[in-house]
């Protein structure tokens, strides 16, 4: 068998495992922890308020004005003295001029100060699926980037995990796909590719490709690859080709378009697939 770099290859082969475990830690060095209020608070957009959100209203030495209320399917808050104010779709500052306006109009106060929060966010989720460790549903509470909603779900799951995520959006009635990808951002602190995720975006986290070894390898059976991984890389995985194998004799059975097994011949040099079968055959000396 040709001499290579076991060390090389490893280390590129744990590499995307590793550096993805590491996101939670990245998420805190970017911009905080999930929940901390900290990432990205000036830079991405403001929370806008949706249905199910909980607000609390208070007016400034009006402590009678005072109201906590969940916003209604209809969009809507009902504001002591200032009737129904449809609050969907706001930030908090267009919500406390609309709950201004509102007591204004009334004649409850010639000029209010309002200050409006929400004391419980519900409105803005994000599905989270693929090689996750804990796949589900999120709330956003402010704005929130790709590393730290995938630190909310625990992580990517270690070398399952392939170097891609997809955040698929529904913008104008059309359905958007963002490809991000995660290698980028956590092995050359391209803080500018942690995109930002809104309310109702699904993300997915790629599966690593998958080869399997069969033969007259030391260790066969399915391994986790990076894309463009060559035949020699992949067998050092398994422990070399076997005393009684051949490096010479390899064949590998691929899908073609209509999924169906054909067999090819590679060379050690060769880049593997995903779901490729790789068989080494024992020397015929």
């Amino acid at each position: 068998m040709t001499p290579t770099r076991q060390s090389d290859i490893m280390d590129k082969t744990q590499r995307g495992g590793l550096g993805l475990m590491a996101l939670a830690l990245l998420a805190c060095l970017l911009g905080g922890l999930p929940g901390s209020g900290r990432a990205h608070a000036a830079e991405g957009p403001a929370y806008r308020l949706g249905e199910g959100d909980v607000v609390s209203i208070n007016v400034f030495q009006r402590p009678d004005l005072a109201a906590s209320a969940r916003i209604g399917a209809s969009g809507e808050v009902f504001v002591p003295m200032g009737g129904h104010v449809r609050l969907t779709g706001l930030t908090l500052k267009e919500a406390e001029n609309l709950v201004a306006d509102a007591l204004r109009k009334t004649g409850a106060m010639p000029r209010p100060e309002v200050d409006l929060q929400v004391s419980t966010f519900n409105s803005q989720l994000v599905s989270v699926f693929g090689a996750v460790n804990k796949p589900g549903r999120y709330v956003l509470d402010r704005a929130t980037s790709i590393s730290e909603i995938l630190a909310m779900a625990g992580g990517p799951a270690g070398q399952q995990a392939g170097p891609m995520a997809f955040i698929t959006r529904i913008e104008g009635g059309e359905t958007k796909r963002i490809e991000v990808d995660l290698d980028s951002i956590i092995e050359r602190g391209k803080r500018s590719d942690d995109v930002l995720v809104q309310g109702g975006d699904i993300v997915t986290v790629s599966e690593a490709p998958i080869v399997y070894l069969y033969g007259a390898v030391n260790s066969p059976g399915a391994y986790t690859i990076e894309p463009g991984m060559s035949v020699i890389q992949v067998l050092s995985l398994a422990g070399g080709v076997a005393q009684d194998g051949s490096d010479s004799r390899l064949d590998v059975r691929r899908r073609d378009g209509d999924g169906k097994l054909v067999e090819i011949n590679v060379d050690l040099f060769d880049a593997l697939q995903d779901e490729d079968i790789l068989i080494v055959r024992k020397s015929i000396f």
